[in-house]
């Protein structure tokens, strides 16, 4: 959960660095998680002001559940 970084994980991904705060501190935000996608491929970033969140949320769980 990415809490205000972004509203939209897809815009996360994309490098969109948000409005408020510190541009620095936010770009480095962004990119650290987006890092971390990377290192982990199955990775589920969740925005905490995206109302489908908790389709992606689910749909991470549902996949979790039927690994070996």
């Amino acid at each position: 959960m990415v809490g205000d970084l972004t509203y939209d994980a897809d815009l996360l991904a994309a490098g969109h660095v948000p409005g408020a705060g510190s541009k620095r501190r936010m770009r480095d935000a962004v990119v650290a998680v987006n890092a971390l996608g990377q290192r982990w491929p199955d990775l589920t970033v969740l925005a905490a002001h995206d109302p489908t969140a908790t389709d992606g949320l689910a749909t991470a769980l549902a996949a979790d559940l039927v690994q070996p």
